[in-house]
């Protein structure tokens, strides 16, 4: 394995329980996701003055190249301002939903009660109520998160431990090695 090779698969050893752990704190996940909003709305409006900039362009050329080179710059453009437009809508849909998870925090009735409730059938409804949409919110997301944080830190640890070799992975590797 190469330098870099090695450097992004060392860095996803890292970066999978690291992101477990941010995802654990309920203060960065809201900030992380006002971040990403922020963000696809900079892209939104940047795709959108592209499409602006493209058809506008359009209106200046008379030549079928010309028109057929347009006409794909137009297409790209409308893709990446829908694409845009659809991550918005999702990433709005995230911050209105863990600033209902910041407000219920500290329910006293320890049911989780939204703004925008999402529509479930009677059986969803039965088996996600606002009583266990509140328990794993609110509470037992967190430390869930964190604990799978320290296994996969563990496991990324098996993964790269050289000597002895503890690796699950090595040792299976190297039981192949010496059956060939």
């Amino acid at each position: 394995m190469n330098k870099l090779g090695a450097l992004r698969h060392n860095y996803a050893l890292v970066e999978v329980p690291r992101s477990l752990w941010n995802n654990a704190k309920p203060g960065f996940i809201v900030q992380y996701a006002y971040f990403k909003l922020s963000k696809l709305n900079t892209e939104k409006v940047e795709a959108e003055e592209n499409v602006d900039d493209v058809l506008e362009s359009w209106q200046g050329w008379n030549e079928l190249y010309a028109l057929i080179r347009i006409h794909k710059q137009v297409i790209k453009s409308l893709q990446t301002l829908q694409r845009t437009e659809a991550l918005g809508s999702v990433q709005v849909e995230t911050v209105l939903h863990l600033e209902g998870v910041a407000r219920n925090m500290n329910s006293p009735d320890r049911r989780f009660k939204s703004e925008f409730p999402h529509q479930r059938s009677k059986f969803g409804r039965i088996l996600y109520s606002p009583v266990l949409h509140w328990y794993w919110a609110c509470l037992l997301r967190s430390p869930f998160l964190k604990a799978l944080c320290v296994l996969t830190a563990f496991m990324s640890g098996l993964v790269v431990w050289r000597r002895p070799v503890l690796s699950i992975f090595a040792n299976i590797l190297n039981v192949a090695k010496h059956n060939n």
